[in-house]
């Protein structure tokens, strides 16, 4: 019970120390996002939320600049010559 209570204090404090102007790049940038779950990796603010596309991470410089978007889906759901490759490699 302690453990759950330190590990949501945790991702509480990890929410609210996301910059503003991050924040605001996002949600213009993703207006059809809700409720993105926040990180801070590889140097820059991740927002990690689930779209159609599937699960999406978007990285942020602290100044609010976008820095890349990656999508995981399934390999299904890639076009035919990419999972070609795939296949192959």
């Amino acid at each position: 019970m302690l453990f759950s209570l330190i590990l949501f204090s945790v991702y509480i404090d990890a929410q609210s120390e996301i910059p503003a102007v991050v924040k605001q790049s996002f949600e213009s940038k993703y207006t059809q996002a809700e409720a993105p779950f926040w990180d801070f990796r590889e140097g820059a603010y991740v927002a990690n939320f689930q779209a159609k596309e599937g699960l999406t991470k978007v990285f942020f410089h602290s100044n609010g600049d976008w820095l890349e978007t990656r999508i995981r889906m399934s390999l299904s759901s890639l076009p035919k010559h990419v999972r070609n490759f795939v296949d192959q490699h």
